[in-house]
């Protein structure tokens, strides 16, 4: 039997058991934000490959559909609706509003949901890993259906623009996070968006841009509070050659020193968290819009 000595000499001291605990602590405060941020990689590479199969998908639609990317905006009869956002998938709704004709008619136009035959997959509009708002209609829902998570935005200086008329494709975005660090459920916005009041069938960038006084305008929609960060500091874009890459739009924190990179940064200035409090608009060049970042004829 082994003496009573020899066995105390085998265990640890309090010390070592402290010494022990403290290590760990300093691996564990080490390793947990490289986890995170390889966690956060993942997200965001998932989410770039998700973009990269809709901007093809897009390319496949538009060219049935002689060469015009699709409508950023549902019509109402008479105008676009520029400042609504739409039902996706179409007619989720059951308020027997939403859900029944000519309304469905008219938000089938939209691009959320035109799309929805060549991406076949609605879960494809929320980028991965990001919270989902549920803040729009809590009511009955159309049996059969469930609504979208939608987590992108198009860019709405596309609408009713032809592809072959975009001048620097690979700067172009067609789709980005402009939606911020969140999916909305049920609900499709374009973002930036052109202000087709009193302009009927005809709005679009080339035609209208300033010629049409009180009639145009660039207009942001962005829920309040919400980071333009969707990972890291900066936000996907997939442009309208397909390609698709994350891109850093982090912006000034100081509204008296702003970001000054308009033609990649979309942002003026905002807080610590990302949340903008002020974006570039486009000036006008040539009858329409040329140097900010969604502009489909800049020349940079």
């Amino acid at each position: 039997m082994m003496p009573q000595k020899e066995i105390m000499k085998r265990a640890f001291t309090l010390i070592e058991l402290l010494v022990v605990i403290a290590i760990i602590a300093i691996l564990a405060a080490i390793l947990f934000p490289v986890f995170a941020q390889a966690k956060e990689a993942a997200k965001k590479t998932s989410s770039v490959s998700t973009f990269k199969q809709l901007a093809t998908s897009t390319l496949i639609y538009s060219s049935d559909s002689d060469d015009l990317f699709p409508l950023a905006f549902s019509w109402d009869g008479t105008n676009w609706r520029w400042n609504f956002t739409t039902s996706c998938p179409n007619g989720w709704r059951a308020d027997g509003v939403r859900d029944i004709e000519p309304r469905r008619s008219q938000d089938g136009l939209h691009w959320s949901n035109s799309l929805m035959p060549y991406i076949k997959n609605q879960d494809m509009y929320a980028q991965t890993g990001l919270p989902v708002d549920d803040n729009w209609y809590t009511g009955a829902v159309t049996p059969g259906m469930r609504p979208t998570n939608v987590g992108l935005s198009m860019n709405g200086l596309l609408h009713q623009w032809s592809g072959t008329a975009v001048e620097l494709p690979s700067q172009v975005p067609m789709f980005s996070g402009m939606t911020g660090k969140h999916s909305v459920r049920g609900r499709a916005l374009t973002n930036p968006a052109m202000n087709c009041a009193a302009m009927g069938a005809t709005c679009n960038a080339a035609n209208n841009a300033g010629t049409t006084p009180g009639g145009f305008g660039f207009v942001w929609f962005w829920d309040a509070n919400i980071s333009a960060y969707s990972y890291g500091e900066g936000m996907i874009f997939a442009n309208t050659d397909s390609s698709t890459k994350f891109r850093r739009v982090k912006m000034s924190t100081d509204a008296a020193n702003p970001t000054r990179d308009y033609y990649s940064n979309p942002f003026v200035w905002g807080n610590a968290a990302g949340v903008p409090s002020s974006r570039w608009g486009c000036n006008f060049g040539r009858g329409y819009f040329e140097d900010c970042v969604f502009s489909p004829n800049k020349t940079q």
